[in-house]
């Protein structure tokens, strides 16, 4: 068990951020199939200041919306599927698209009318925190499955701890990227860029040790 501590430890760790960024992942495909779409004017622009965790300030915008459709409450609030904050320009550039007077279309929670979004476009944030950390999960796994100090992990005649790695890196980015792919906005150049980079890489290596495992005689 010793032997595996530190597989556990890098399993773990690396961990922590996949976990969040599919609970936000989920978070957006759940909004995108179950909030209505409803019609809306906007009313005002915000800016909403918050902190950073150094204490810095960070910029979220917000639409201010009137409802235009029987049975739904007067106003709402909302922009984007998943809340985000960054610089002030950006918040600007947010709302540029969405000026006051302007009639839109908004999606609102239908079990609280009053929070809505209006830009239909998966964000590929999540899927970066899911991603990102994946080298530390993929060691995780490899040394919990093929422990050091047991002649597995460096032991060229057993080429199964180096498989694992690929197999769970080229899983984990599959298995996101069907997810991600399935909403709406999705084919856009960010999500593109990054899928692209993480799975080339993944069958980049797959396509070497099969290369190496069909050419042993």
């Amino acid at each position: 068990m010793k032997a595996r501590a530190p597989g556990c430890l890098f399993l773990a760790l690396g961990s922590l951020f996949p976990l969040i960024g599919a609970w936000m992942a989920e978070d957006q495909r759940h909004k995108f199939a179950t909030w209505v779409e409803v019609p809306a004017q906007v009313v005002a622009q915000e800016i909403r200041e918050h902190a950073d965790s150094d204490g810095d300030p960070t910029f979220g915008p917000v639409l201010k919306l009137r409802y235009l459709a029987d049975g739904m409450p007067p106003e709402g609030e909302g922009l984007l599927a998943i809340e985000m904050s960054s610089s002030e320009g950006w918040a600007r550039e947010q709302l540029a698209p969405f000026p006051v007077g302007a009639r839109i279309t908004a999606w609102a929670d239908p079990a609280h009318p009053e929070r809505a979004f209006v830009v239909r476009e998966a964000s590929v944030i999540p899927y970066v925190l899911i991603l990102g950390p994946m080298i530390f999960v993929c060691v995780g796994a490899m040394f919990v499955l093929f422990p050091p100090g047991q002649g597995k992990v460096y032991d060229p005649g057993t080429p199964w701890a180096g498989r694992t790695f690929w197999i769970v890196w080229n899983g984990a980015g599959i298995a996101s990227a069907a997810h991600y792919f399935s909403q709406p906005g999705s084919l856009h150049a960010g999500g593109l860029a990054v899928f692209g980079a993480y799975l080339g890489i993944g069958f980049l290596a797959l396509g070497i040790l099969v290369r190496r495992a069909l050419s042993k005689p």
